[in-house]
């Protein structure tokens, strides 16, 4: 069993290159009560995944970042 503490710093990371696409898609989630980071790139997906990783990662198919 987690506690609220654990709970509270466990979050979803989303990742979208489409600004639009990402603000619906965290909006959708936080409905179902996930805790969100959103990314545009694979540079900060990164960044994220090394300070505190994710429980889950929620992603555009194709190439994310390719720039």
């Amino acid at each position: 069993m987690i506690n609220p503490e654990e709970k509270n710093k466990r979050y979803v990371l989303l990742v979208d290159s489409n600004v639009d696409d990402r603000f619906s898609t965290s909006m959708l989630l936080q409905r179902f009560g996930c805790n969100i980071f959103t990314a545009h790139s694979a540079a900060e997906v990164i960044e994220f995944m090394c300070v505190a990783p994710p429980a889950a990662v929620v992603s555009e198919a194709g190439q994310t970042g390719s720039d």
